[in-house]
């Protein structure tokens, strides 16, 4: 809402006298020197206009708009003096005085604010605080005090039903004129205990106690302390809970960024499908200490051959000839199997495990001649120099 412009605001408690004379005397409008106003209200009167809707001041805004979290907590006791909802400001019938208040009061005013208080007086002692309101409201726009708003806001909260807001909006305007209220302090205290504000209620009851001590105030005091602490232990235990949980999954988080680190370490360590052994890998010959052959620390770097080695034919070509040395001829013709075993052999020195001729633990010599026969001739010959001419060596294959 945009603020009066200074030379219309200027005149606005002009404006109110004005109307406060035409209530008592209407005849007063057929005077030509109103004629503009008469002019005013026979148009709104016809419809030519409709009048705006007043907006609610932010501080009077609906309990129900609370967020769903704190409206559990507002309502978590099962008070039954707690509202579920909030009263809803009447602006018009309960206005405010000028604010800042006129410096100089007239004593027509003066008189008009103490007849009328006077008369809220009575009404509130017989019991009609809605009356009494309404009275007050003549003094407040007269001469606006920090008393006369606490009074109407002890109106507000004994009403039935309470109006809780409203006190609060005219404790609000009575601490800004006299900040040292201690009863207006202490309605707006009990205005929040019954629209379930615990903390505010604690805080406002806590200072106007401190101010002005009133012992009618005691046991309502100790009753919204008591709902306070417990409503700041479940927040603590719930931070508490928040932040176990987080420590919990960032536990985990590192955890398992630990693990995955200590995979990609043992995967990098080791040849795909076969593991680590102590002492070296069965059918390869043995090292001490469990050392690599000569050669697999290349073969562990080449991502050509690490990529081969997850081949099903090529494991089951490494298995078989670990079992069994002899085999490996029958897959050196695989046009899958065989490059990758002549590679492996050439990366590891032309052997594993230490074999000669680059075979597998007493494989036959992998250039694809005949088998030496065996017996008498067999062995009258071990002595003579092999013919090389029968067999090709790891580096001619490859």
């Amino acid at each position: 809402v945009m603020p009066l412009p200074p030379s219309v605001a200027s005149h606005v408690t002009s404006a109110s006298k004005l109307v406060d004379v035409l209530k008592n005397d209407v005849d007063l409008l057929a005077d030509p020197e109103l004629s503009f106003l008469r002019s005013f209200i026979e148009s709104f009167l016809s419809g030519s206009f409709k009048m705006p809707p007043i907006p609610k001041p932010e501080a009077q805004k609906d309990s129900s708009h609370e967020d769903s979290a704190a409206d559990a907590e507002r309502l978590s006791f099962n008070d039954p003096e707690v509202l579920a909802v909030g009263d809803v400001v009447d602006v018009v019938e309960y206005a405010m005085g000028p604010d800042p208040p006129p410096e100089d009061v007239s004593e027509a005013d003066m008189d008009k604010a103490s007849t009328a208080k006077m008369e809220a007086a009575d009404l509130m002692a017989a019991g009609n605080c809605e009356a009494a309101a309404k009275t007050l409201t003549k003094a407040i726009q007269a001469m606006p005090s920090a008393l006369t708003y606490a009074r109407r806001a002890e109106c507000f909260l004994k009403m039935k039903p309470k109006k809780p807001n409203a006190a609060i909006r005219d404790c609000d305007a009575a601490l800004k004129l006299n900040p040292d209220s201690g009863k207006s302090l202490r309605l707006r205290g009990t205005a929040h205990r019954f629209l379930g504000n615990w903390e505010a209620a604690s805080k406002d009851l806590a200072q106007g106690q401190a101010i002005d001590f009133d012992d009618a105030v005691q046991t309502m005091q100790k009753l919204v302390d008591e709902r306070w602490h417990e409503i700041r232990s479940r927040r603590s235990a719930a931070a508490a809970a928040k932040r176990d949980a987080e420590l919990e999954e960032r536990r985990k988080a590192a955890a398992e960024a630990a693990r995955k680190a200590e995979e990609a370490k043992s995967s990098s360590s080791s040849m795909p499908g076969m593991g680590g052994f102590p002492g070296g890998m069965p059918g390869m010959g043995g090292f001490p200490g469990g050392g690599m052959p000569p050669g697999m620390e290349g073969l562990m770097n080449d991502p050509e051959l690490m990529a081969a080695m997850s081949n099903p034919k090529v494991m089951a070509a490494m298995t078989s000839a670990m079992s069994n040395p002899a085999s490996l001829m029958q897959y050196m013709s695989d046009p899958e199997v065989g490059p990758v075993l002549t590679k492996l052999m050439g990366k590891m020195g032309g052997g594993m495990g230490g074999m000669p001729g680059g075979g597998f633990g007493g494989a036959p010599p992998t250039g694809g001649g005949p088998t030496p026969a065996s017996g008498p001739a067999a062995d009258a010959g071990a002595s003579a120099a092999p013919d090389n001419s029968t067999f090709c060596s790891v580096e001619e294959i490859d």
